[in-house]
C-alpha cells in the first residue's frame, strides 16, 4: 500500500463519548471526517470490567475504521490514565534515583505493569516523567484492534502536536476539560515548560484547586500569548478560571476548523467539536 492509501484514524475520549478525526496522508492539514458515537454509560470507566460494554465500544469503532478505510490508529491517552511529574536532570541521569521515583509515584500501579516515559521540558534542568499502566495501554490498543495502534500520545502531547502543526513558537496555555478533570500545560516557544492535571467535583471549584496548584506549579502563573480552550463544556468552565490567568491573553475555544488550522469538506456538526480537537491532533501528521 502507498503512502497515499494511507488513513489514520485519531480517537480520544471523553465521559460517555468517543471522537474521532480520519486523515489522508499526504494531504497536510487535511481531514476526511470528524464524528463522535455516544453511549449510555462512561466508557473507558465501564469497558475495564463489563465485557460486554467493552464489545458495544469496539464494534462501534470497528464499523467507523471500515468505513472510511483506515489502516492505523493514534489514540490520546486520557490524563486520568498517567501520573505526570517535573523531575530533576540529576534524577534522570541516575538510575537508583530514578528507581525510587518509580516505587514512590507508581507503586499504584506496580512494578510488572509500570511503563515510564520522558519528555524534554524548556527549562533543560528538568524532564516531564509519565507513568502509565501497562494495562490501560492495553486497554487501548485492545478497543482498536485489529487496527495497530501508531502512538498513545499522552493529553500534554497535544500542545507539542499543535506548535508542529501550526508552527507556532508562541507562548500559550492549553487548558483540556473533562466531566470532573482539566488538563493543563503550558508551552513557551512552542516547548513543553510543565503539565498537569486536577480532579474536581464541580468547575465552581476550579478557582481554589488552580491557585492551590499554581504555589507549587510556577508555570500556571506565567505570562501567555494565548489559552486555548477545548473539550467538555469547555467556554463555560473556562469562565471560572478568567480571574486567575492573565487578563491580557487572548483565550481561544477551538471550537471550528479554522480555529484547528484544517481542512474538512462537512463544516456542520450535531456536537461540540472542541471535544473533538484532540482526535484531529492525533490523526494529521505532524
Amino acid at each position: 500500500m502507498s503512502l497515499a492509501q494511507q488513513k489514520t484514524l485519531g480517537i480520544c475520549f471523553s465521559g460517555s463519548q468517543v471522537f474521532y478525526a480520519v486523515h489522508q496522508t499526504g494531504r497536510p492539514g487535511a481531514i476526511e471526517r470528524i464524528g463522535q458515537a455516544s453511549f449510555q454509560f462512561p466508557v473507558l470507566e465501564t469497558v475495564v470490567t463489563d465485557s460486554d460494554a467493552r464489545s458495544g465500544v469496539k464494534s462501534v469503532i470497528r464499523r467507523i475504521q471500515q468505513e472510511y478505510s483506515c489502516t492505523q490508529a493514534r489514540v490520546v491517552t486520557p490524563p486520568a490514565f498517567e501520573t505526570w511529574l517535573s523531575v530533576p536532570k540529576a534524577v534522570y541521569d541516575d538510575p537508583q534515583e530514578r528507581d525510587a521515583y518509580f516505587a514512590t509515584f507508581g507503586s499504584h500501579i506496580g512494578t510488572a505493569n509500570l511503563e515510564p516515559f520522558w519528555f524534554p521540558l524548556s527549562n533543560r534542568e528538568f524532564r516531564l516523567l509519565a507513568l502509565r499502566d501497562r494495562r490501560n495501554a492495553q486497554l487501548l490498543e485492545d478497543l482498536l484492534s485489529p487496527l495497530p495502534v501508531g502512538d498513545q500520545i499522552s493529553d500534554f502531547e497535544l500542545g507539542i502536536r499543535w506548535a508542529l502543526h501550526s508552527k507556532s513558537k508562541g507562548s500559550y496555555l492549553t487548558l483540556h476539560f473533562f466531566e470532573d478533570r482539566l488538563s493543563v500545560s503550558s508551552f513557551i516557544l512552542g516547548k513543553l515548560r510543565g503539565a498537569t492535571h486536577v480532579q474536581f467535583s464541580h468547575p465552581g471549584d476550579l478557582p481554589y484547586l488552580w491557585l492551590h496548584h499554581a504555589q507549587h506549579l510556577h508555570w500556571m502563573r506565567g505570562i501567555h500569548d494565548q489559552v486555548l480552550v477545548f473539550g467538555h463544556n469547555a467556554s463555560d468552565s473556562a469562565a471560572f478560571l478568567k480571574p486567575y490567568t492573565d487578563q491580557a491573553v487572548e483565550v481561544v475555544t477551538v471550537n471550528s476548523p479554522e480555529k484547528m488550522g484544517i481542512e474538512v469538506a462537512d463544516k456542520t456538526y450535531g456536537f461540540d467539536v472542541s471535544q473533538a480537537w484532540p482526535a484531529v491532533l492525533a490523526a494529521l501528521e505532524v
